[in-house]
């Protein structure tokens, strides 16, 4: 259904106004990807990388319409398709052996917060 219910609930729509940055939208990338008539890019990941993931389209949606589903799936095959990437790798492990360890966690966030105190994270940006 494309009745647009779900425009109005979507955060990411509501702040751009782009169809792209809508449940719909994000559908239909992935659609015209899994059929080969859309070339995968960075560019067009990027709108399914700013999707919240709140669901609340999924609410509002009058068809029931899994959107949930469908951009866990979508991701997924993000991930699958996406060129190996340093900056990736090394974001994905930093976050693996932080989060899951809440003294690493808490110590990293102190470091951060000197490092800020010291204007040193300009350094480390980019």
């Amino acid at each position: 259904m494309h009745c647009g219910l779900c425009l109005d609930a979507c955060p990411t729509f509501r702040a751009t106004g782009l169809e792209t940055e809508s449940p719909r939208g994000r559908i239909y990338l992935m659609t015209q990807w899994k059929r080969g008539q859309m070339t995968f890019d960075e560019k067009q990941v990027r709108h399914i990388d700013l999707c919240l993931g709140c669901r609340t389209c999924e609410a509002v949606c009058p068809s029931g319409v899994p959107y949930g589903r469908i951009i866990e799936a979508g991701r997924s095959e993000v991930e699958r398709m996406r060129r190996p990437s340093a900056k990736r790798w090394i974001a994905k492990t930093a976050l693996r052996q932080l989060v899951a360890h809440p003294r690493r966690l808490r110590a990293f966030g102190a470091m951060t917060r000197v490092a800020q105190a010291a204007h040193l994270t300009s350094v480390v940006g980019s």
